[in-house]
């Protein structure tokens, strides 16, 4: 009896140190929140994204009124395939910026995760696969 309990015990030790090294080293999963920060590169499954910065763009209208784009600009890479994509909630529509990325497509969700219907804070993002 002592020895089954011994060799249960060192069983579930095992399991949950398996479980801890798995977590640290897994790809962030489509369709989940995710936290993001200046620099810091996030794994996914098809690529790397990494927040580089945000912009603003100034746009002039035909009658004469403008108006500044705030863009939010993430790297994407696998191996030697890099672009960049980027989010902006335009004029005040806040929905997904869809992109494509080694022939698959994809969206980045940020301040509303719409399946869900949730806001999400300003550190972060959802990446869904299409």
């Amino acid at each position: 009896m002592n020895k089954l309990i011994f060799l249960f015990a060192i069983s579930n030790c095992i399991m949950l140190l398996a479980n801890g090294c798995n977590d640290s080293n897994s790809a962030s999963q489509y369709s989940s929140v995710v936290r993001y920060d200046l620099n810091k590169t996030i794994a996914f499954p098809d690529f790397d994204l990494t927040y580089i910065g945000e912009r603003k763009e100034t746009s002039k209208f035909p009658n004469g009124n403008s108006f500044t784009f705030t863009f939010y600009d993430f790297k994407i890479k696998k191996g030697d395939v890099e672009k960049t994509i980027s989010w902006s909630s335009g004029t005040g529509d806040i929905a997904p910026a869809n992109f494509e990325f080694n022939g698959q497509k994809y969206t980045l969700e940020l301040r509303y995760f719409e399946k869900e219907k949730e806001k999400l804070d300003n550190d972060e993002l959802v990446i869904s696969k299409l």
